[in-house]
């Protein structure tokens, strides 16, 4: 009998104390339900901003513009984020954010998707090298090179500078850098000096087939 009473205590005292962490318990299931970490939002993806003739915009400085071994387009990161493609269109090029066009080629002539004259890109070629000339609309120079017979050029003037360097041993891959001078301006004579590097290399191999094969691109 008294063996019975000391469980019957025992259970007494046990109880509750379980019941109310089966409480607790339960209590903070409810509560972390209740606070649970918020699903992430969706990014807002805007539309391609365009300016006041309708033409897509798209911001060109301190970007890098490459293209992969079997492309003849470029693409324009900035941040590591693609931002607008350069596309070939027979001899023209295209500049495009997302599917607007920011500027095209008529020429050495840019214009814009209205066909408003934005500037000019011209190159003054030689044998080993080529000099590249940005003007503006009223076809003022704004910046110019020296001789390029390479992946990195600086055009320089009254109206800024543009610097571009290489950014890969092996693809076309180039960083550029605007200041003053309209960036669209600064995107197209860097493809022109790119497509002036392989005139030249395939040049040098019509002229010394069975010499010694520098880089495609010209110098590195």
């Amino acid at each position: 009998m008294k063996k019975t009473l000391a469980v019957l205590s025992v259970l007494a005292l046990t109880i509750p104390a379980a019941a109310r962490e089966f409480n607790d318990i339960g209590s903070w299931r409810q509560e972390m339900r209740e606070h649970r970490v918020a699903e992430p939002k969706a990014v807002e993806v805007r539309s391609t901003e365009t300016d006041t003739a309708g033409c897509a915009v798209m911001k060109l400085d301190d970007v890098v513009i490459s293209r992969g071994l079997l492309s003849s387009d470029f693409t324009v990161e900035s941040g590591g984020r693609e931002i607008g493609k350069i596309e070939k269109n027979g001899p023209d090029i295209v500049i495009k954010s997302g599917s607007g066009i920011a500027a095209k080629t008529s020429g050495s002539v840019v214009i814009d998707c209205s066909g408003a004259v934005i500037g000019s890109v011209s190159e003054l070629a030689g044998d080993s090298s080529s000099s590249f000339a940005i003007k503006d609309a009223s076809g003022r120079i704004v910046a110019a090179s020296g001789a390029v017979d390479g992946t990195a050029m600086t055009l320089s003037g009254s109206g800024g500078t543009v610097t571009v360097t290489n950014n890969h041993w092996l693809i076309d891959s180039y960083k550029v850098s605007v200041s003053g001078v309209d960036a669209r301006l600064a995107a197209m004579a860097v493809v022109m000096n790119n497509s002036a590097l392989y005139r030249r290399a395939a040049q040098r191999r019509r002229d010394n087939p069975t010499g010694p094969r520098r880089g495609e691109r010209g110098d590195r």
